[in-house]
């Protein structure tokens, strides 16, 4: 059982890091936002919207910003699958010890009857 309940608590810490990279994430979004928002007003005089993209897409804030959302969603990603994997085997930990410990009580009836 010691086992079992270092596997939740570190199910527990994988969920709590998969909460934090959900909320690096979002930052990070937000910062592109702002980044593309800035030079796209900046930029506004170009003749096509397409070019005003263009442009923006060519600024190295832009593009350190568009690698930050990207690191960030990678990141999310990884975490997520390793607290995906955790609940699953935590869930399958789980039934085990249930079975066993069930199996027991029925064990030791049978011992007692048929003595």
């Amino acid at each position: 059982m010691r086992l079992y309940n270092q596997f939740t608590s570190w199910t527990g810490y994988s969920g709590g890091e998969l909460a934090r990279a959900v909320v690096a994430e979002k930052q990070a979004e937000r910062k592109l936002k702002r980044v593309e928002d800035l030079y796209t007003i900046q930029y506004k005089s170009e003749k096509t919207v397409a070019a005003t993209k263009a442009m923006v897409a060519a600024e190295p804030e832009f593009q350190a910003a568009e690698d930050e959302v990207d690191a960030c969603f990678a990141y999310r990603k990884l975490v997520e699958s390793i607290y995906t994997d955790c609940e699953r085997k935590a869930a399958a930990a789980s039934r085990e010890l249930s079975r066993r410990i069930s199996r027991g009580d029925a064990e030791t009836r049978n011992g007692k009857m048929n003595v």
